[in-house]
């Protein structure tokens, strides 16, 4: 994680790792998506007749494989990104351009701090980030590691502090 000054949108602070779980997943994906679908579709392409009945079975696994491979693409492409600046913190998560924004009013009043979230490891709950804003709550970042967390309330403290 490094904090980076844009002209456009003032700071910015991205964030990417490789997730190991990427290593199972597309080995997994291969074999299970291949073998689901040659044995479902390969006898009907071969012989040159639909039969509904078979073709609607292999429905769920054609949307698993479709769920899996948009899981894989985005622990391999996904990045996350904070951008600070005009007075509003804009969180983005995804791939690309695509992807989900959520924004919240940054001022010198907004409180930023740590929080138990309600995902757990091991059955410990996981930190994550909130920014209040008056009204507005904004979480995130409880699958970030502990120090990037803390890094990154930091920086989001000072940078309200500044605002």
């Amino acid at each position: 994680m490094r904090v980076g000054q844009s002209l456009i949108s003032g700071i910015e602070i991205p964030y990417r790792r490789l997730s190991p779980v990427v290593l199972f997943l597309i080995p997994f994906t291969a074999l299970w998506s291949g073998v689901s679908m040659w044995g479902i579709y390969d006898r009907q392409l071969v012989q040159g007749k639909f039969d509904p009945a078979h073709s609607h079975f292999g429905l769920p696994f054609l949307l698993g494989t479709i769920v899996l491979l948009i899981i894989i693409t985005y622990l391999l492409f996904g990045h996350w990104r904070i951008n600070v600046g005009r007075g509003e913190c804009e969180n983005f998560s995804g791939v690309g351009p695509l992807g989900r924004r959520r924004r919240i009013r940054l001022e010198r009043v907004s409180l930023v701090r740590m929080e138990a979230s309600t995902l757990k490891v091991n059955n410990v709950p996981r930190q994550h980030i909130v920014i209040t804003t008056g009204d507005e709550q904004l979480k995130f970042g409880a699958t970030l590691p502990a120090e990037a967390g803390a890094f990154l309330a930091a920086v989001l403290q000072r940078a309200a502090g500044s605002a």
